[in-house]
């Protein structure tokens, strides 16, 4: 199974997932009927695994709430998906480039640049609860720069409770940096910067 994450441009852009089944005999996929996880800007959507609960969770700037960034958790029943209630991982508003990833023991790691609020680099842990997510800690700051990327800033998970964020600090001077972080409970905390292009 695959689940897909975006807006319909034709339904004033309500957002929607939607399942995919692969046949790796036929290398064809099929589709079910999409199902709206929020009505109305659910702008980039990004989705994460949870393999031990076999959930999703879809990561989101809602464009009518401010920009806050909002994370919901989806299951998945055959061909089709339901969800939770959204929770708010960054309420200072102008959340842009978020993505996240599975670190095990329930948690997600979500990173993303806080434009409206510290104008920083953050990163927040969240942990997969029923058909939920809670945010119980403070963001942990990775960059306290204007922070970008192409499109999303990647987490990479490297097990033990750590993972990699590499980013682009375009306060300048214009240089591409990584830094290690370690999750502890439900906080994390990051180690010093390396530049690596």
């Amino acid at each position: 199974k695959v689940v897909m994450a975006y807006q319909q441009s034709h339904t004033s852009y309500h957002s929607y997932a939607i399942v995919g089944t692969v046949n790796p005999s036929t290398n064809t996929i099929t589709f079910g009927t999409e199902v709206q996880f929020y009505a109305g800007y659910g702008n980039d959507p990004y989705v994460i695994y949870d393999p031990d609960n076999d959930k999703v969770v879809i990561v989101y700037r809602d464009g009518n709430d401010g920009n806050y960034g909002k994370a919901i958790v989806g299951t998945v029943s055959g061909t089709s998906i339901s969800f939770g209630s959204p929770c708010i991982f960054n309420s200072n508003g102008a959340t842009y480039y978020h993505a996240g990833e599975y670190i095990g023991n329930s948690k997600v790691v979500i990173a993303y640049y806080d434009s409206a609020g510290s104008g920083k680099g953050e990163a927040r842990v969240g942990t997969v609860v029923g058909t939920g997510i809670t945010f119980l800690s403070s963001a942990g700051v990775f960059n306290n720069a204007q922070t970008g990327r192409a499109n999303v800033i990647p987490v990479i998970s490297i097990g033990n409770d750590k993972v990699v964020i590499p980013y682009n600090n375009v306060a300048g001077p214009l240089t591409n940096q990584a830094k290690v972080g370690t999750v502890s409970g439900t906080s994390i905390s990051f180690g010093s910067e390396t530049t690596f292009l």
